[in-house]
């Protein structure tokens, strides 16, 4: 049976590296998000723009079928 040599310190430095990189790219798109974030006008209202967008949406579903 051959033997495999492994640096486990190496191994675990980089497994280290890369999870604090992924953190650290997660925190950045929180930061990103507060500071673009504002707060809607008073009438404006949610549901009616949910709406319009499946209208929107449903509408060129429908002529592209045709």
């Amino acid at each position: 049976m051959d033997r495999i040599e492994t640096n486990w310190s190496e191994e675990i430095r980089e497994m280290t590296s890369e999870r604090i990189e992924e953190e650290d790219e997660g925190d950045m798109a929180v930061v990103l998000n507060e500071r673009v974030r504002r707060r809607a006008p008073e009438d404006w209202n949610a549901l009616s723009v949910i709406k319009q967008w499946r209208r929107r949406k449903n509408a060129k579903f429908i002529s592209l079928n045709l």
